[in-house]
């Protein structure tokens, strides 16, 4: 998905990582069971710090309020905050050994869960998931391979094709240069404004001074119309901007300064697919998917030859056609 947000050299990364693998795969069984114990342990403590870490904040806060004013009081008012202190101290110890305790508990119960599923391993239902774990990474493993290899090859095209003076271009909106007019236009407008900026606050008290700012005022005006001067720039920027996006097209097979998606190896389709295998492997350890649960897998095939428009990148899918026959036949 293209964006406009950022800079040009910003849009033309996002392009690239935009349709790709959007988390971390697994590449086998291992893999998937030591992803999914990492993601439960990241949210039983991303649960814990919702309901306590905050409360906790907040009574951290109170006290550090109650140390400043102890400061500033006297020695009725001092015993009075010294028991509010002392209050606020019992309920953040009490809070912390509950902190404690429901993460205790919390991974007690992830063990106790890593065990029902190692039983659960040696039933034909497990040994069928754990099969399909390591089938499925190896197709998780083929995706990000090709996806890499190509967005590799395409990122040393952009950088040999899109100078630094099309970046500012695409930066500044400026394609084209201006004329001699519109540049000593400008240099008139600036040094009518700082001068007459200058004399200003000097005019308050030495009235001649205004002159140095009427003057200064007419300076930028006699530069606003020599700038008016120069003509037919737009026509000429446009014709600039229109010449690079067509050596872009010609060269890449899309503009990476407009809004165009960067081309790849996979139909968009594939990586919404890709989160289909990485949710059932987390759901399998859970919840032991039976065979029925699991989606079905199959290596994807790639974007038709045709369809990609730069002559390098149909060099790059040859090499990775000739490549994913080879994977073919060890995968078999």
């Amino acid at each position: 998905m293209a964006t406009t947000a950022g800079s040009p050299l910003g849009r033309i990364t996002h392009n690239l990582s935009g349709g790709g693998l959007r988390e971390r795969i697994f590449g086998d069984f291992s893999a998937a069971e030591h992803r999914c114990l990492e993601r439960r342990q990241w949210e039983v403590s991303n649960e814990i710090q919702r309901e306590n870490g905050r409360t906790l904040d907040r009574i951290n806060a109170q006290m550090a309020e109650l140390n400043a004013r102890a400061g500033r009081a006297n020695e009725i008012a001092l015993a009075q905050l010294q028991q509010q202190r002392t209050q606020l101290v019992l309920l953040r110890d009490q809070l912390e050994m509950q902190i404690r305790e429901a993460e205790r508990t919390a991974h007690q119960r992830i063990t106790e869960d890593h065990r029902a599923f190692a039983a659960w391993r040696q039933t034909p239902d497990g040994r069928h998931f754990v099969a399909w774990c390591d089938r499925s990474g190896a197709v998780l493993r083929f995706i990000e391979h090709f996806t890499a290899l190509v967005n590799d090859a395409l990122r040393d095209l952009l950088a040999a094709t899109v100078t630094e003076e099309e970046l500012r271009a695409a930066e500044t909106g400026a394609w084209a240069p201006h004329s001699e007019d519109y540049a000593r236009g400008r240099r008139l407008i600036r040094a009518g404004l700082i001068l007459a900026a200058v004399a200003l606050p000097a005019s308050l008290v030495r009235g001649w001074f205004g002159l140095v700012v009427v003057l200064g005022l007419a300076v930028a005006a006699a530069g606003a119309a020599v700038k008016r001067r120069e003509t037919g720039w737009a026509e000429r920027n446009a014709r600039a901007r229109e010449e690079v996006r067509r050596r872009h097209l010609a060269i890449l097979g899309y503009a990476p300064l407009g809004d165009d998606p960067a081309p790849g190896i996979f139909p968009d389709a594939v990586y919404d697919y890709v989160d289909e295998p990485v949710a059932a492997a987390d759901r399998g350890f859970e919840y032991h998917t039976a065979p029925a649960g699991l989606p079905r897998l199959a290596l994807p095939g790639f974007v038709a030859r045709a369809e990609i428009a730069s002559p390098a990148l149909r060099e790059v899918h040859d090499r990775c056609t000739a490549q994913r026959r080879e994977l073919e036949a060890t995968l078999r």
